[in-house]
């Protein structure tokens, strides 16, 4: 499709305008505002803004994994907590997010895990039989059973667990 809008605008390039069929004015547009059902209300104007950064904020956070036994409520205030930050204080979630991408970089470095395996387990995506997220340098450390069992979850199965909420989807 974008190759055929370059070779539109690649022949067309030396043509000229084409004169236009009617005159300007008849094309019927109101320029004045007679009728306030016509016109956008304020309300409108600042509806469709918030529900904008609403929407873009919603779908650019990503907070790390929930523990297994978090409830929907608490997974939804977490995020709209992260939200209300992003809102509020961009730069704060720009640190978090070099923290976490350093993070990664450093673990899957040090332990010899893929960088796909160094994120995933700084966002706390790892939880052994225990139940609790793998979230300390010292359980990797301490057991080579555990570092061998992440090396042997494949990077693609990571990258797949990688889904959306409702919001997302039914955005896309």
């Amino acid at each position: 499709m974008l190759l055929l809008l370059i070779l539109i605008h690649l022949r067309s390039r030396d043509s000229r305008a084409s004169p236009l069929a009617h005159p300007v004015n008849a094309r019927g547009f109101n320029n004045s505002c007679d009728d306030i059902n016509d016109c956008r209300k304020l309300f409108d104007v600042v509806w469709g803004c918030l529900a904008t950064i609403f929407t873009c904020t919603w779908m650019s956070v990503h907070p790390n994994v929930p523990p297994p036994s978090q409830s929907w409520l608490a997974l939804f205030r977490r995020r709209l907590k992260m939200m209300v930050i992003t809102i509020t204080a961009l730069e704060i979630v720009v640190g978090f997010a070099a923290r976490k991408f350093f993070g990664g970089r450093l673990l899957s470095k040090e332990f010899g895990f893929s960088k796909t395996h160094g994120f995933f387990l700084g966002m706390g995506g790892f939880v052994p039989s225990a139940g609790s997220p793998v979230a300390m340098w010292e359980q990797l450390r301490d057991s080579t059973k555990l570092q061998q069992a992440i090396r042997q979850v494949d990077a693609a199965e990571i990258m797949d667990k990688s889904k959306g909420d409702a919001l997302s989807k039914g955005v896309h």
